[in-house]
This record gives structure tokens, C-alpha cells and sequence, in this order.
């Protein structure tokens, strides 16, 4: 298993997808959005949830459409060709993960053993 790194993906945030439609107040009246990653053939239908906030309000979140949790960001899957949630991925990780405690050394395959 190889370690990706987080800023080495697409990621798609929720307010990006706010933004497409003309902010957050006109998200709330869509079941789903269309995301579209720049080339031909990597549009995705993904599922919008909207949560009650505690103290009023909405917000919104990605369901994502490999494991259905609820998030502010899904990444691209280049391997597998579908958006996926930082949760359904074991070996993706921050750089500052792989760096060592005190010196800032890089960890050579650290979790590949």
C-alpha cells in the first residue's frame, strides 16, 4: 500500500459547489450538484445533505458515493475514477505526517511496513 498525499489530489469543497449555484443560502434548495473536474468525461452527481445547525441555520455537506458519511470535501480517485471522503482512504495522508518529530527529516515508507 502506498502513501497519497492529500494536496497531491483534486479535492472538491463544499463551498466550491456553493459558489456554483450562488452562495450558500441557494444550496440549500438542491438535492444534488454536479461536479465537474475539468475534463471531458470526470463529471460526477454527487448527494447534498443539509444539517440543522444548533444554534439555527443550515449546513450543507457532501454524502460522499463510496461510503454515504456526510463532508465539507471529497477527493478525486484517479486510480478508481470516483470521488471518495478523507475517511475511506487509509493511506492518504498530510506531508507533515510523514515528518519526523524534531529534525523535520522525511520518513522513508514509514507506513508501508
Amino acid at each position: 500500500m502506498s502513501v497519497i498525499f492529500v494536496d497531491d489530489l483534486v479535492r472538491v469543497h463544499v463551498l466550491d459547489a456553493a459558489r456554483s449555484v450562488g452562495g450558500k443560502r441557494k444550496l440549500l434548495a438542491y438535492p444534488y450538484v454536479q461536479v465537474r473536474l475539468g475534463e471531458p468525461g470526470l463529471d460526477f452527481t454527487v448527494h447534498l445533505e443539509h444539517r440543522n445547525c444548533w444554534r439555527g441555520g443550515k449546513q450543507s455537506y457532501f454524502r460522499c458515493p463510496t461510503c454515504g458519511r456526510a463532508a465539507f470535501i471529497l477527493f478525486f480517485d484517479p486510480a478508481r475514477g470516483q470521488l471518495r471522503c478523507r475517511s475511506d482512504w487509509r493511506e492518504l495522508r498530510y506531508r507533515s505526517q510523514e515528518r519526523g518529530h524534531r529534525r523535520g527529516e522525511l520518513i522513508a515508507n514509514a507506513t508501508a511496513t
